[in-house]
């Protein structure tokens, strides 16, 4: 195994080809499986359940688009085994392709879907396996921490806000490092956007 291999913290997309790849939910999930440790073709199937011929061309795909890499082969019963491994630890899209309203998948909100997608589905395995717990007296870190808020703040306030935010996950992705028997995998999906309400804002002049 090529132990001299190290992730980069973050990738930015910049192609609209790219962006197409990882909106669809199977390579997504595909892609997180290879960020904390080089697995085969084999392995993911067995995780995802999902038969390895079908995975191949989903795999060719995110190599070929730069997303992950192949960092070690060995020969298993005559057969060439590839070890793949994500090229970045997080993925960042360029704020020029961050147009919702074109078709950047299968349907028209294709970069939404392949942020919220994968998180209904890791919710749901969660809840079946029992490491996610609904009891009021769960502890902390075996609940779903989930909110949707509004809120009104002026353009400064907000400008404030998400500095404060981006520092946080900045802060987050340190503890990005090896898997061990201590850690569980944690995930944080955020949103912070604008939004129409019943009056109008003013017009800067």
């Amino acid at each position: 195994m090529d132990d001299q291999f190290q992730p980069a913290d973050e990738i930015t997309i910049s192609d609209l080809a790219t962006l197409k790849v990882i909106t669809d939910p199977l390579r997504s999930s595909i892609l997180e499986l290879m960020v904390l440790a080089p697995v085969t073709v084999k392995q993911i199937s067995e995780r995802l359940g999902i038969p390895a011929t079908k995975l191949y061309y989903h795999v060719n795909l995110l190599e070929k688009h730069g997303l992950i890499v192949v960092v070690d082969t060995q020969v298993v019963s005559g057969i060439i085994e590839k070890h793949y491994r994500a090229k970045a630890g997080s993925i960042r899209v360029d704020r020029s392709l961050l147009d919702f309203e074109r078709e950047v998948g299968e349907g028209d909100f294709g970069l939404l879907n392949m942020m919220l997608d994968p998180v209904r589905d890791e919710i749901r395995r969660g809840l079946k396996s029992g490491l996610i717990q609904t009891t009021p007296d769960a502890p902390p870190h075996a609940r779903v921490s989930m909110s949707r808020s509004r809120v009104f703040m002026t353009r400064q306030e907000a400008d404030a806000f998400i500095e404060r935010l981006d520092a946080l996950i900045r802060e987050l992705a340190a503890y990005n490092d090896e898997p061990s028997a201590d850690k569980q995998v944690y995930t944080l999906l955020t949103g912070f956007y604008p939004t129409e309400h019943s009056g109008s804002l003013p017009t800067e002049e």
